[in-house]
């Protein structure tokens, strides 16, 4: 089977495996290696492959039993082979039983893996909460600004005036405010 190289994917194996992962908790799906891949907790467990055919996550201790007893190969990333990751022929996935096999063991695996820590809630944990800033009004006094926030990390550092541009309740004074 020819694979047509301006295309990153095959779409329609793609479909087909969307339909074979359908109503997985926690699915999506991602564009990786060339491809489209398919999460479950955020690990990979099988993609429509931009060199054609699946790539396909397995238990890295089944790798070599998988490779000599089918005709998976282990996928190959910077001249190394790499243990549970396997490419799979498009022609050893034509029908809807060959390409199952695959996505059940690909799946199988990611289930069985912890979840992976999506960017925002990593971004989240890593970001110091964010603390109001006062402007100084007309009048002399403060005001809280709802929509002007600043984090700690953003804050004066390095700055001998730091303490001075906190107010009592340690709250981050602009610049008309200290004094």
């Amino acid at each position: 089977m020819s694979y047509d190289r301006r295309v990153a994917y095959d779409e329609k194996l793609a479909d087909r495996i969307r339909e074979l992962v359908a109503g997985e908790p926690d699915l999506t799906e991602k564009k990786m290696f060339g491809g489209l891949s398919f999460l479950i907790g955020g690990n990979m467990a099988v993609a429509a492959s931009g060199e054609g055919g699946v790539l396909v996550r397995v238990d890295p201790e089944e790798s070599d039993t998988l490779v000599s007893t089918t005709n998976a190969r282990l996928m190959e990333m910077r001249g190394r082979q790499m243990r549970g990751w396997l490419r799979v022929d498009s022609d050893d996935v034509r029908t809807t039983s060959q390409l199952a096999k695959w996505v059940e063991l690909g799946t199988a695996y990611a289930r069985s893996l912890p979840a992976e820590k999506t960017l925002a809630a990593e971004q989240a944990q890593a970001e110091p909460p964010a603390r109001r800033v006062h402007e100084a009004d007309d009048a002399g006094g403060g005001h809280v600004q709802p929509d002007t926030r600043v984090n700690d990390a953003e804050s004066c550092e390095g700055d001998e005036a730091d303490d001075r541009r906190r107010g009592q309740h340690g709250e981050l004074l602009r610049d008309a405010e200290v004094g």
